[in-house]
């Protein structure tokens, strides 16, 4: 990091991401880049400059905000923390900040960069949200459902699909693979029909599955299949029901 004071304000102001430098001791805003003026909505530095950092953060935000403060202090490099900014015109941002320690006109200071990930903050809660509408529906269907990656593991089982399995909880079935229960001989088919559903993304019609609960009983299974994004990845939801002739 240069040691002139204007070579580093250049070098800032052309970073294409907000940057600000404050004071260790007071936690204070020394100076901004012109990006960070747009980030927290103001219109000069002035309405920045002298300002505390915590009046930008929520106030549940900030012993995450003083714990890094004073591991920069100490001369370390926290990892990325995404905070919810409160802008000065009233909105907000999710804004990720990375923070070194430098040295700025002559005095030991931090230097944080802030990406807003609004975006990817909503897109992230979306997706939770909608997951988590999935588990509702799928843990009250009468059907057993499960969801395997294009690796072959499971990572969704609701407790239709355990029970049929004889598991007693979601652990012994996440995470393995589909040859911990799909009988040996209809392993090829399933894997052959998975592929297919993969690739094309159209579903398999209900056909009989033969499956080895974890006590190494077989049961057979009327097995429906289509392509989902799960976490996104590839994966195939595969709807089962057993059959009358079953066990």
């Amino acid at each position: 990091m240069p040691e002139s004071n204007t070579s580093l304000k250049k070098i800032l102001e052309f970073l294409p991401i907000a940057v600000v430098v404050s004071n260790f001791d007071t936690g204070n805003i020394i100076w901004v880049n012109s990006r960070d003026l747009q980030l927290a909505g103001a219109s000069s530095p002035d309405q920045l400059v002298g300002h505390n950092l915590l009046e930008f953060l929520n106030p549940d935000e900030h012993g995450i905000a003083l714990r890094d403060i004073a591991l920069v202090a100490q001369g370390q490099s926290p990892p990325p923390v995404t905070y919810h900014l409160r802008k000065l015109d009233g909105g907000s941002a999710d804004v990720q900040i990375t923070s070194i320690p430098v040295r700025f006109e002559g005095e030991r200071a931090m230097l944080s960069v802030c990406a807003d990930v609004t975006e990817q903050q909503r897109a992230r809660r979306a997706i939770a949200e909608s997951e988590e509408r999935y588990r509702t529906l799928v843990e009250s269907s009468p059907s057993g459902v499960a969801v395997v990656l294009d690796t072959e593991e499971t990572v969704y089982a609701n407790h239709v699909f355990r029970e049929m399995l004889g598991a007693t909880s979601a652990d012994a079935v996440i995470g393995r693979p589909l040859r911990a229960y799909v009988h040996p001989d209809d392993l090829k088919m399933i894997r052959e029909g998975r592929k297919r559903v993969l690739q094309t993304r159209e579903s398999i019609p209900p056909r009989p599955v033969r499956l080895t609960r974890l006590d190494g009983e077989a049961i057979t299974v009327s097995a429906q299949t289509a392509f989902v994004m799960w976490d996104g990845e590839r994966a195939t939801q595969t709807t089962l029901q057993i059959e009358d002739t079953a066990r």
